[in-house]
């Protein structure tokens, strides 16, 4: 569940990135 969590703030921050 951590690594799931961590992927996806990952993700998010990848998108705002864009």
């Amino acid at each position: 569940m951590s690594v799931d969590m961590s992927v996806i703030k990952c993700i998010i921050i990848f998108s705002v990135k864009f």
